[in-house]
């Protein structure tokens, strides 16, 4: 089952975006007039795993600490955990149970509300069991003349993280982001100073073409920030605000691939979060 929801743009045009509540509340597509955003070749992640595409985040991020990994129970039920298996990946559910599970899910015009909860089951088995903990996680979208409206948040027995996954389409690697950032950067062991190479004018402009997998952190004191991509063919604008003092922003991209990850997160350090109750405000708009 799909969401589609259409709304006419400032310019005219027409916007679309579609989420997949049963899997994951995956946003499958973002459109303005024709044009998409989404990577579609990531579909294949999609399929095997449950990435790709337009994927959240949390309750954890990326992967856990071997001794916080649950026993899957019936394992055979989730066929996706044999194919990690082959790769050597211990971690059953990356980047959080909410990406794989089913979403409840009511939508209204241009709008929808979702929530899911570790009540819920998957394949017959309870979601607090698979992320070895219970937890709550809301999601408010409405898509509006100028963009695409998301709200997210999560509550939880253990410290956890929210946010966004969605993997951008850049064409080819002569795109660039823009954004307010602080000075230090997360490089996934330490914070380090910005490279002299991607200081411009007072934000950073880090270039599509490597690989990427750091963490940043807003510039303004109230922990708002932009962070602008800028592709041969369109730009694409992510505002986003945490509901707490922590926060942060992933970038993501393996060199050669044909997106890039922009994932605002309600964690400042998002594989160690310290709180059991956060949230994130987005606001996505094609330019």
């Amino acid at each position: 089952m799909t969401i589609h929801l259409k709304k006419k743009a400032e310019d005219g045009q027409l916007l679309e975006a579609v989420f997949m509540p049963s899997k994951g509340m995956n946003l499958i597509s973002y459109k303005k007039g024709g044009k998409e955003v989404i990577d579609q070749s990531t579909r294949t992640l999609f399929e095997e795993r449950f990435a790709g595409l337009g994927a959240l985040i949390g309750p954890h991020f990326h992967h856990r600490k071997p001794e916080d990994i649950c026993p899957v129970p019936f394992e055979e039920r989730f066929p996706h955990i044999q194919r990690l298996k082959a790769k050597g990946v211990k971690e059953p559910f990356s980047h959080g149970i909410a990406r794989y599970a089913p979403w409840h899910c009511k939508a209204e015009g241009s709008s929808l509300l979702a929530n899911i909860s570790g009540n819920d089951t998957m394949e017959g088995v309870l979601l607090s069991l698979l992320e070895g903990c219970n937890f709550a996680m809301y999601m408010d979208v409405e898509l509006r003349e100028n963009g695409l409206f998301i709200e997210l948040s999560v509550e939880s027995d253990k410290p956890s993280v929210i946010g966004t996954h969605y993997y951008y389409a850049i064409e080819n690697e002569s795109a660039y982001v823009i954004a307010g950032a602080q000075e230090k950067y997360f490089d996934g062991k330490s914070l380090i100073p910005v490279l002299n190479e991607w200081e411009d004018q007072g934000k950073i402009k880090v270039p599509v073409k490597t690989d990427l997998d750091f963490g940043f952190y807003p510039k303004n004191s109230d922990g708002y920030s932009e962070v602008l991509l800028h592709t041969p063919s369109h730009q694409v604008s992510v505002r986003y605000q945490s509901h707490t003092e922590e926060t942060s922003f992933q970038l993501f991209h393996p060199k050669g691939s044909s997106y890039v990850c922009i994932e605002p997160l309600s964690a400042t350090f998002p594989r160690s979060p310290k709180l059991h109750c956060s949230g994130v405000n987005l606001q996505i708009e094609i330019l």
